[in-house]
């Protein structure tokens, strides 16, 4: 006896159960997932705070340089297929 497997009707087998996510969706997850230069930021801040006895200064500022230019360096060279694609759609 074979068993037979019954979908809901708006699910088939090839598609995915969750929606199509919009160009600005995928935008904002694409910059939202750059952190490579934040992490150096904090690093290299740190290892100046621990260095020169300096306190939490450099961290955090090293740390925010890294995060803003993770936003710049994201928007401009990583993400920038789904900002383009974004804007000709407006």
């Amino acid at each position: 006896e074979s068993q037979q497997v019954h979908f809901p009707s708006n699910m088939s087998t090839n598609e995915n159960a969750t929606p199509a996510k919009s160009r600005e969706e995928l935008l904002s997850e694409c910059m939202l997932s750059q952190f490579r230069l934040s992490v150096a930021g904090v690093g290299l801040g740190t290892a100046y705070s621990l260095r020169y006895k300096a306190g939490f200064a450099p961290m955090i500022a090293a740390g925010a340089a890294g995060t803003s230019a993770d936003l710049i360096y994201g928007y401009l060279v990583e993400c920038a297929e789904f900002r383009q694609s974004s804007a000709q759609n407006e």
